[in-house]
């Protein structure tokens, strides 16, 4: 062996062996064997540090446990190293089965606790401010639109010549597309140009614009009062967010106003 091969192990690779269950005894007779091959009890005692009076309980546990040593029978018996790739998926394996085994004992009865009720999810949102941002957003949602979009728009005259073509390429390309609009628009020259490209219905005020695209992405947008530095300016806001979470809820709103809507 090379000359303190052992105190030359760098730290990290021995906590690393550590973490996956080695303990200082194991990794020194590891290191001595493949390093200078087959060995006795007595010559690994020497070499390695462990106490004579320990070393056959750590060589048959590292043997017939943790299959990390081969035992050659003879007079002395022999110790070898096993294959180091070999011995990672044995460990490998003995801790997926100790997952499991611990799951199938534990996931029962948490989940029983757990019950009925939810709790608080994070989810991961992206903020768009001012009407400027807002718009190119929603192009942006809107050109990579493929096969169903839901809108619920509140304010349409002011948005609608932004998005027109976006609207135009939808129904090119076929895309099923379902408006939801404020009663006061039922008689309006956007209703006319609107519903040559999707189906429309009304209801009576909308509180906030949502929008469902194949029901990847959604985003709920309202004009108020956002600027604390002009409380005055009356602006635009819009959350949106790829999170399956959002996205189902977002939907389901949107479906009980297209429920109750009126053609």
């Amino acid at each position: 062996m090379k000359k303190n091969q052992m105190q030359k192990i760098k730290p990290e690779i021995r906590n690393a062996l550590k973490s996956l269950g080695f303990t200082d005894y194991n990794i020194n007779i590891m290191i001595t064997l493949l390093d200078l091959g087959e060995m006795n009890a007595h010559e690994l005692s020497k070499k390695t540090g462990v106490p004579y009076s320990r070393i056959y309980e750590v060589l048959n546990e590292m043997t017939n446990n943790q299959k990390l040593l081969t035992k050659i029978d003879g007079r002395p018996s022999t110790f070898v190293a096993n294959n180091p790739k070999e011995i990672f998926k044995y460990i490998k394996q003995q801790k997926n089965n100790e997952f499991e085994d611990n799951m199938q004992l534990s996931l029962p009865y948490l989940t029983d606790l757990y019950g009925d009720q939810n709790l608080a999810k994070q989810m991961s949102f992206t903020v768009f401010e001012g009407a400027k941002s807002c718009r190119d957003h929603v192009r942006n949602v809107l050109n990579f639109t493929v096969k169903n979009l839901s809108f619920s728009l509140k304010d349409i005259d002011e948005v609608y010549n932004a998005i027109k073509v976006n609207f135009d390429f939808l129904k090119r390309i076929g895309c099923k597309v379902q408006i939801i609009l404020e009663e006061r628009f039922r008689d309006s020259k956007i209703y006319e140009e609107v519903k040559k490209n999707c189906e429309i219905r009304f209801v009576p005020i909308i509180n906030e614009t949502l929008l469902i695209s194949d029901e990847k992405t959604a985003l709920m947008a309202i004009k108020s009062n956002f600027n604390i530095l002009k409380p005055s300016e009356i602006s635009y806001s819009i959350i949106s967010s790829s999170d399956l979470m959002f996205v189902t809820f977002v939907s389901e709103i949107f479906n009980r106003n297209w429920k109750i809507s009126k053609e």
